[in-house]
This record gives C-alpha cells, sequence and structure tokens, in this order.
C-alpha cells in the first residue's frame, strides 16, 4: 500500500504493509527508498507476521531520474514522523530499525524511543570530510548555491551547498556512539566494501551494547553471493528477544 503522510514541511510517500511487527527501513544518501534494490528485498523476505515501511528522505519526481537532496534536518522529521505514523497504526505491537549506510547516521542522530532492534548495515563512522570532494572529483557542478551530478544510470541529483556545509559538522563515530549510550544495536559489515573499505569500528566494539556480524562476498549494498547470507541474518536477528 501507498500513503501520503503529511509532516511539517510537506508529505512524505509511505510504502507499507501492516503487521504486529514492523520493520521501518532508513536508505543511504542519494538514494531512493528501495536503497538500490537492497532495502525493498529485504522487505519482501522478512519473516512471517512482520510489515514494513519504505519511504524517501528526499524529494524526487515520478520518473524517479530527480532527487532533490534534503538536509539532515528535514531528513531526521521525516523519520521521526514516519515512526510516530507507525506507532499510531492499529494494531501495531513493535518496531524494528534497519537502516542502511548514512542512513544508519540519520537513525543515530534521531536516537528513537520505543524501537525493539536496530539493524545498521555498513554504517559509516565518517561523514562530511570528503563528500564534496568526491562530487567534485564525479563531475558536479555548483550553479547558484546547488550542486547537481548526472550519475551514469540517468539519474540527476541536486544537493544544495547548504547540506555540505552540515554534514562537514556530523561526526559519524560519535552519533554512533551516542546512539550506543541508549539503545543496543548491530552492525554488519560486508566483506568487501568498496566505499567504506577504511571504516573503523575498533572504539565502537568494546561498548557491551554494540554487536557486530559480517557478510562475506558481498559490497557496500550486500551485492552477490551475500545476498542470500544478509536476508538470513536479518530474519535471525528480528525474530531475536
Amino acid at each position: 500500500m501507498v500513503e501520503r503522510v503529511e509532516f511539517e514541511g510537506g508529505t512524505i510517500t509511505v510504502e507499507y504493509e501492516l503487521a504486529p511487527n514492523m520493520v521501518v527501513f532508513s536508505h543511504d544518501f542519494a538514494s531512493l527508498r528501495d536503497d538500490h534494490g537492497l532495502l525493498s528485498e529485504v522487505a519482501a523476505n522478512l519473516p512471517k507476521g512482520y510489515g514494513y515501511v519504505l519511504f524517501d528522505y528526499y524529494d524526487t519526481d515520478d520518473s524517479g531520474k530527480y532527487i532533490q537532496i534534503k538536509t539532515f534536518a528535514e531528513q531526521m522529521k521525516r523519520l521521526g514522523t514516519v515512526l510516530d505514523w507507525v506507532h499510531s497504526r492499529p494494531g501495531v505491537n513493535q518496531i524494528d530499525i534497519v537502516a542502511h549506510s548514512l542512513g544508519c547516521i540519520v537513525v543515530a542522530k534521531l536516537s528513537p524511543m520505543k524501537i525493539h532492534h536496530i539493524l545498521m548495515l555498513a554504517p559509516p563512522t565518517t561523514v562530511g570530510d570528503d563528500m564534496q570532494k568526491y562530487f567534485e572529483f564525479a563531475g558536479a557542478k555548483e550553479s547558484a548555491g546547488v550542486w547537481r551530478i548526472n550519475r551514469a544510470d540517468g539519474v540527476t541529483i541536486s544537493i544544495p551547498d547548504t547540506f555540505f556545509k552540515e554534514v562537514k559538522r556530523i561526526d559519524g563515530e560519535a552519533e554512533l556512539n551516542e546512539l550506543a549510550l541508549q539503545h543496543e544495536y548491530l552492525i554488519v559489515l560486508p566483506s568487501e566494501d568498496e566505499i567504506l573499505n577504511d571504516v573503523d569500528y575498533t572504539d565502537l566494539m568494546v561498548m557491551p551494547s554494540v554487536h557486530a556480524e559480517a557478510v562475506e562476498d558481498t559490497n557496500h549494498y550486500f551485492e552477490g553471493q551475500g545476498r542470500a547470507q544478509l536476508l538470513s541474518l536479518i530474519k535471525d536477528q528480528l525474530t531475536k528477544n
């Protein structure tokens, strides 16, 4: 099902299936709610009795070929609105969160209450130090305070200059550390992460509330042979008490 949910700043399109146990998905940077097919496949393989919510942190056109990046502050508002909406649905007993990459930092910054499990797929420990340089290297052009990049898949991404200024102030590891003081969570590590190839979770792993599992033969988007292992791992983790 699809529904429009109002929030301070506009409306959010939520794609959902209701059940007593709900999983809210938090997608990666510059992706749509399906996260290049990763989160939609996880949603399609949840345990019996589990529903889901997929939603977008960004605005897009009907074709999905234009993505307008929003600030972290707005992304947190969207996540908070969706969680409140799910909590208010009749028959919902429990909410879990599955987040991927930069979507993990949105979850960490919001640090939501009344959540059963939090699963972090390939979370970054650094966020904004090199992001603008990466987009410049990839061919992004700035005009009137807005950066635009045309991806090879035909998608155009629009990024306000204020976004880069905002992410430079975000310490990913500190946000994950702060979340660990409030909530237990699991980090899921892909064995061949081509995007976060130098990520270091050493300081996080000493915290008793932070756990980790590795998925072999897979990349940042958990593609290839490791996808089946990831789906099985998520099912096992969600059904734990």
